[in-house]
């Protein structure tokens, strides 16, 4: 069965050859990770077929059910996944760049440096996946669903439209420079040290959400709810449209960076329970809720508070 599509133009199959190759797919990937007891030709020939298999682009696999499969290291650029799941799946460093996974399910999966760039993941939803170092460069992520999902040091350069879902997400040194994410919602993330550079927040949440280290620098934060996020040295340079209000929601805010007097003033006034100088520096000992705290940073960048009673 020639299941490759010519250049330029997506392949379609005929349901029962894709519920053949499916079934195909899935067994050949289970059967050296489930101690079946095959011979030496036997797993020579499923070696050769997998072999066949590491680059199927520009396939419709529309409403299939992957669960459990494993797919690490394969080609499926260019493929259209509309509806199908791939629950607890795993797919590290598989490459799924410009493929259409809209309304698809990766609930649980296992994507470790897994390529989504100028992927549609329009309603795709990655709930509780484990997808560190992943990419994500140019995806279009409208109502994409990321809640409780483990995104360490992922790339979501120049990802584009809005209402994507973060909430309690691990996020910590991601990547979002320039991209375009207005209404979309981080509450209870965490964001340390991560990077949204030049992005277009305007009408988002991080309520709740951990901004240790995050920079902001450049961007647009027109109607950001920052209420009760934690933000020790979160740069705040250059950025648009922000206010005094927005950010004396905050649950604390020690040395931000970038801000200017008039704005650290007003902050002041808006919330002087919370007895802080934000002129502080690393080094510093300022006043919180709790004590006299110290901001330090690490070698690795962390902000490290150690409070002291008064």
């Amino acid at each position: 069965m020639n299941i490759l599509g010519r250049r330029n133009r997506t392949f379609e199959i005929d349901s029962v050859s894709k519920k053949s190759l499916i079934e195909l797919i899935q067994l050949l990937f289970k059967v050296t990770t489930e101690s079946l007891e095959v011979n030496d030709k036997i797993l020579d020939e499923i070696t050769d077929i997998k072999n066949c298999l590491k680059r199927i682009d520009r396939i419709d696999l529309s409403n299939t059910n992957l669960y459990y499969a494993d797919l690490q290291n394969l080609h499926f650029e260019n493929a259209v996944f509309i509806k199908s799941h791939f629950k607890n799946t795993i797919c590290n460093n598989a490459y799924f760049e410009n493929a259409n996974f809209m309304y698809g399910h990766f609930e649980n999966a296992v994507l470790y440096a897994a390529h989504f760039n100028h992927a549609l993941l329009e309603r795709t939803n990655f709930n509780y996946a484990e997808a560190d170092e992943s990419y994500f460069n140019f995806a279009y992520l409208h109502k994409a669903l990321f809640n409780h999902a483990r995104l360490f040091k992922a790339n979501f350069s120049y990802a584009k439209y809005a209402e994507a879902h973060f909430k309690e997400a691990e996020l910590e040194e991601a990547n979002f420079y320039m991209a375009n994410l207005v209404r979309s919602h981080f509450e209870d993330s965490n964001l340390q040290n991560a990077h949204l550079v030049g992005c277009r927040l305007y009408d988002s949440y991080f309520n709740n959400a951990y901004l240790d280290g995050t920079d902001f620098t450049k961007s647009n934060l027109n109607r950001v709810d920052f209420t009760n996020a934690d933000c020790i040295e979160t740069n705040f340079t250059n950025a648009e449209n922000l206010t005094a209000l927005q950010l004396s929601k905050t649950k604390k805010i020690l040395a931000p960076i970038g801000l200017d007097d008039i704005i650290k003033n007003e902050i002041i006034i808006l919330r002087p329970d919370l007895k802080i100088p934000l002129n502080a520096v690393s080094g510093d000992w300022v006043y919180t809720e709790q004590g006299i705290a110290h901001i330090s940073v690490k070698s690795d960048a962390t902000p490290d508070i150690q409070n002291k009673s008064f």
